[in-house]
């Protein structure tokens, strides 16, 4: 998923907050929107790229979960 960042930084600006701290709040909400998703990672993170835009979930994989 990719984000606009100049219309985070308008947002930012207008609301009178940190691009910084704006980024931090959208990379929690949607972590925890992951961890309510089927299965989730526990020790998954976010990360909003702040030049681009890109947010990754990064998520390590269980080895119990590729036996097969």
């Amino acid at each position: 998923m990719d984000i606009d960042v100049k219309l985070l930084e308008g947002l930012a600006k207008e609301k009178d907050i940190s691009f910084g701290m704006l980024v931090e709040a959208i990379e929690s909400a949607l972590l925890i929107a992951y961890h309510r998703t089927p299965a989730p990672h526990r020790h998954a993170r976010v990360e909003l790229d702040r030049r681009t835009g890109h947010v990754t979930v990064w998520a390590e994989e269980d080895p119990a979960d590729l036996e097969g």
